[in-house]
């Protein structure tokens, strides 16, 4: 082969599939990402400890300052505030040194819709064949880690669950972890 010639596009070679456009260097994003992280949690304890979230004490299902449970309420105001104050720094951060949020967090599209279509239902039947063996080896505990999210859904705070676990996790989780 000669060395003008490229070898067929394939997963482990061929060019690759994100070309970084960013002033960031590696170390940078890492640092950034944890400062971010660290930062985000100190917000939330600062915000949510200097607010009375519920009048009711712990362990207890009573109505706190916004009409949601006590404790569900805790819980998922602690994490809304995380995550937006997560949103927000990586968005700020993401404009340092030059870069623009779209290259430094690599918002671009990677492929194709199809291309996209084909990776939700490798997901789903990856998905799908996780569930069909944990159900097999240990069917008791298929629902373990459901269970808290379960009770949340069935509470008051269901709204807020909803848009902690389906808008904010994706969000903060996608530009923090993926983008940096």
């Amino acid at each position: 082969m000669a060395l003008s010639e490229q070898p067929p596009a394939g997963l482990f070679r061929g060019p690759p599939a994100y070309v970084p456009r960013t002033p960031w260097s590696a170390a940078m994003a890492v640092l950034a990402t944890i400062l971010i992280v660290s930062a985000s949690a100190v917000a939330a304890a600062l915000l949510l400890g200097s607010w009375t979230v519920a009048d009711a004490p712990s362990g207890s299902l009573g109505r706190g300052r916004w009409g949601l449970a006590g404790d569900e309420a805790t819980v998922l105001l602690t994490l809304a505030v995380w995550q937006g104050t997560v949103v927000v720094l990586t968005l700020m951060a993401s404009a340092l040194w030059g870069g623009t949020p779209r290259d430094v967090l690599a918002l671009r599209p990677a492929g194709s819709r199809r291309v996209y279509l084909l990776a939700l239902l490798a997901m789903a039947a990856l998905q799908a064949g996780v569930a069909v063996v944990q159900h097999t080896l240990v069917p008791d505990d298929l629902f373990a880690d459901l269970r808290p999210m379960a009770r949340m859904l069935g509470a008051d705070t269901w709204p807020l669950a909803l848009v902690v676990v389906g808008i904010g996790a994706p969000l903060s989780e996608e530009l923090l972890f993926r983008g940096f």
